[in-house]
């Protein structure tokens, strides 16, 4: 009992943490060295926890990840680069309407911090031009840079689901693919589907304006390319990418100023959830926990859905949520893990986007003047249909 209340503890630890501002790494460790505790861990086993996790391949890969991650966003932010993308982007399609798609899209493949103040902007002036309300404008620029936290390969919450469970990361992509192409269709149609969609005038040549966008666009093209077209492992396909950036930004960007650049904290952090999830895996309770409600009747799709959904709506962070929950629900996946995940992982999306405390809504909203109910009002029919999605996926292929 004692075992079981303890390992309770340390996952509301963790969520109070993360909702008190505290960084995601010293939280997770807080809640290992609890796990540890009240699972009554020798020294032994604490050191073999530990050094396997430390000494782990997934560790390193995820930890590295995050190193490129960041440097490539930070860098294409700090070059303008992010800006120089989008508009040319946007002059390639030559439609309000794609452009608003786009815009917040493309934003939304650099996780940088603040991402959605930074498309706000451009869709508040694309929305102008096609008579949108605030509330609208806010809804579609929340969900179509969110999106491609679905699919995005280079999402960290989604890299680190992947790990966490050892699946292939394109696979788990494909997965969940239906679910965000039904939230993005779903939103075009309720948000811009009324409205009129002038079409922009040609200031550049075609030709021109693709070429500023694969110039701009370079270091995550390359970064692509030698993950997807040539199976490079993930964070050397990243390295290639960051080497890209720091080369195009070279007058402007420093080697020892590019390390200021790296989110080292969140890369760190994936060290301590690797140790998190060792501690888990070896406390008795966690399996007991799950395994008696299975056995009581409850449906495990159920709980592979309502546990990340609660820890996501709470924490306001797909990464945590994922960190939290993949490691106790790994066990219980059966043969059809990758099925699992893609249930988890949507789950800890919808709650992620819903939650009070998402940063991004926040930001968004204070930029719009708006109020975050009016907006999920918005945005409620593309989550539905992202569910829909899910739901039937699951059916498929569980």
């Amino acid at each position: 009992m004692a075992e079981t209340l303890g390992v309770a503890f340390a996952f509301v630890v963790i969520i109070v943490l993360v909702t008190k501002k505290v960084h995601m790494g010293p939280a997770m460790l807080a809640g290992a060295c609890i796990v540890a505790i009240s699972s009554r861990y020798s020294m032994s086993k604490l050191l073999y926890i530990t050094s396997s996790a430390l000494a782990s391949y997934t560790t390193w890969e995820l930890a590295l990840s995050v190193v490129f991650i960041s440097l490539i966003g930070n860098c294409m932010k700090k070059t303008s680069r992010l800006d120089a993308m989008v508009n040319s982007l946007r002059d390639i399609v030559r439609s309000d309407r794609s452009a608003l798609v786009l815009t917040p899209a493309l934003i939304g493949t650099m996780p940088v911090l603040g991402g959605a103040a930074l498309s706000a902007p451009m869709v508040d002036a694309l929305g102008n031009r096609m008579g949108l309300d605030p509330e609208t404008k806010s809804a579609a620029n929340l969900v179509f840079r969110h999106a491609c936290f679905l699919v995005f390969p280079f999402m960290p919450g989604l890299i680190l689901a992947s790990r966490l469970w050892e699946l292939e990361l394109y696979r788990l992509v494909l997965l969940n693919m239906p679910a965000a192409l039904a939230a993005i269709i779903t939103a075009y149609f309720t948000l811009l589907g009324s409205s009129k969609s002038p079409e922009s005038e040609p200031s550049k040549p075609l030709k021109h304006t693709a070429r500023s966008f694969v110039s701009s666009a370079a270091p995550i093209l390359v970064a692509l390319l030698t993950f997807g077209a040539l199976s490079t492992p993930l964070p050397l396909s990243l390295g290639i990418g960051a080497a890209v950036a720091l080369v195009q930004a070279r007058k402007q960007i420093s080697i020892r100023s590019a390390l200021g650049l790296v989110d080292w904290w969140t890369s760190l952090s994936m060290l301590a959830i690797m140790i998190f999830r060792g501690m888990v895996q070896e406390a008795p309770a966690v399996s007991s926990i799950i395994g008696a409600l299975v056995d009581s009747g409850v449906s495990k799709s159920l709980l592979f859905f309502l546990i990340p959904l609660l820890l996501g709506f709470v924490t306001g962070s797909v990464s945590v949520t994922v960190a939290v929950s993949f490691p106790i629900l790994r066990p219980f996946a059966g043969s059809t893990p990758a099925t699992y995940a893609m249930l988890a992982y949507a789950a800890s999306f919808v709650s992620y986007m819903t939650s009070p405390i998402h940063l991004c809504q926040l930001l968004t909203c204070q930029y719009f003047s708006v109020r975050p109910w009016k907006v999920f009002l918005r945005y409620l029919p593309s989550m539905l249909a992202l569910l829909a999605a899910v739901a039937v996926v699951s059916v498929i292929t569980v």
